[in-house]
């Protein structure tokens, strides 16, 4: 009896994974499919979804769809950093590196900056918020 009880709760464990883990991948790579007029909707949406997706993760325990938006929230952001550091400091961007890697944010040989800059501060208030979520009560702290 039991076992089939364990069967059931790792189905319902692995669907949960599943149904965030699309969430996820719709959020972060929507923006190819996303005309350019909509880009900053579809933004601010994804936002709310990487948001909400955090929170979600945190509180069911799902740990490998937490360790897959782990890395993608740090491969964005120190794609979103170093683009930003070079094109502040010294107005020259290695186009073909970011071409690749930031592509629906480029279009026409011109980087959408404002929506780099939204990158780069969402992946940085979602590692805040990841490690604010994790971080342990002052109570059982070093216990």
């Amino acid at each position: 009896m039991s076992d089939m009880n364990e069967e059931k709760k790792s189905k319902i464990s692995f669907m949960e994974e599943f149904k965030i883990f699309l969430l996820i991948l719709t959020a972060v790579f929507g923006f190819l499919y996303v005309p350019e007029e909509k880009l900053m909707f579809f933004a601010f949406f994804s936002s709310i979804l990487l948001i909400i997706a955090t929170i979600y993760i945190k509180d069911r325990g799902l740990n490998f769809t937490k360790h897959i938006l782990n890395i993608l929230i740090s491969l964005y952001n120190i794609i979103s950093l170093f683009f930003m550091v070079q094109y502040f400091i010294s107005k020259d961007v290695e186009t073909k590196v970011y071409e690749k890697l930031l592509m629906p944010f480029f279009n026409n040989a011109s980087f959408n900056i404002p929506l780099i800059i939204w990158i780069f501060v969402l992946t940085l208030f979602l590692q805040i918020l990841q490690y604010q979520l994790n971080k342990p009560k002052g109570e059982t702290y070093g216990r």
